[in-house]
C-alpha cells in the first residue's frame, strides 16, 4: 500500500501514513526526537557493564570482613586489600584507631589494632592467641601476618623490614620470641626488626611505603 495525498485548505497537502500503527509512529517522529531517545538508552545499555566493572574493582581492592571460628564461636575480622602491593597500605593513627588506606583508589578500612603487609591489612585480634600487654606480643601474632599474606597470594613477596609496635605509651611488651619470629618468618636481620612506639612506627611505615619498600608490621592503637 502507498501513502495517499489528501488536499487541505490553502494549498496544504497532508500525507496519510501507511495503515500500520507502529510504522506510522516511527515515521511521525522527528530526527531530534529519535536522537533524544537514543541518548536516553545509552546509559541504560551501559549500566550493566559499569556495574560489573565497579563490583570487580571492589572485590579486588577490599574485603571488609573475614569470618573465623574459635572456642567462643564465630568472629568477624576486618581485612583490607590494596589494588597493588607496592606503596600500600598507608597508615593513619589516632587514639583507638588505625586507618589503612590505598592511595591509588582512596578506599580505606579502620582497625583498632592491625597486622599489615605489602598490599594488605587485617584486624589484629588479641583473643586469637590470648595476647595481653604483659607478657606482650607473641611469636604467633607475628607468624599470622605471613599466613594472611599467603591466603591472599602475596606470601612470596620479599620483606625488607618489620615494625613491632609497643603501643602509644609503650605499655605493650614485645617478647623476644616475637622478634625472633619476625627474623625467621620474613628472613630479615636484627637491624631490620624495629620495636617502636605506635606513632613513631606509623610514621616510619609511611616513609617506607613512600620509598616503595616492602615492610610488615603489627600496630597497637592505644596504651
Amino acid at each position: 500500500l502507498k501513502p495517499s495525498l489528501e488536499p487541505r485548505g490553502q494549498g496544504t497537502l497532508i500525507v496519510k501514513p501507511y495503515p500500520y500503527r507502529h510504522t506510522s509512529m516511527w515515521l511521525a517522529m522527528s530526527p531530534a526526537v529519535c536522537g533524544f531517545l537514543v541518548l536516553l538508552a545509552l546509559p541504560v545499555a551501559a549500566f550493566p557493564a559499569l556495574r560489573s566493572e565497579t563490583q570487580a574493582s571492589s572485590r579486588t581492592a577490599t574485603r571488609h570482613k573475614r569470618t573465623r571460628k574459635d572456642s567462643q564461636g564465630m568472629r568477624e575480622e576486618a581485612e583490607f586489600l590494596c589494588l597493588n602491593s607496592v606503596g600500600c597500605p598507608v597508615l593513619e593513627h589516632s587514639w583507638g584507631r588505625i586507618v589503612a588506606s590505598d592511595p591509588e583508589t582512596g578506599r580505606s578500612q579502620t582497625f583498632k589494632d592491625v597486622q599489615v603487609w605489602p598490599g594488605g591489612a587485617r584486624e589484629w585480634d588479641w583473643s586469637r592467641h590470648d595476647t595481653h600487654h604483659d607478657p606482650g606480643m607473641q611469636a604467633a601474632d607475628v607468624s599470622d601476618v605471613q599466613n594472611w599474606r599467603q591466603e591472599v597470594g602475596t606470601g612470596t613477596l620479599p620483606i625488607s623490614g618489620v615494625i613491632l609496635s609497643q603501643g602509644v605509651d609503650g605499655a605493650l611488651q614485645v617478647q623476644n620470641e616475637a622478634v625472633e619470629a619476625a627474623k625467621t618468618t620474613f628472613g630479615v636481620s636484627d637491624d631490620d626488626v624495629r620495636v617502636m612506639k605506635t606513632e613513631d612506627g606509623v610514621a616510619y611505615w609511611n616513609q617506607q611505603m613512600a620509598a616503595k619498600e616492602n615492610f610488615a608490621g603489627l600496630f597497637h592503637s592505644t596504651c
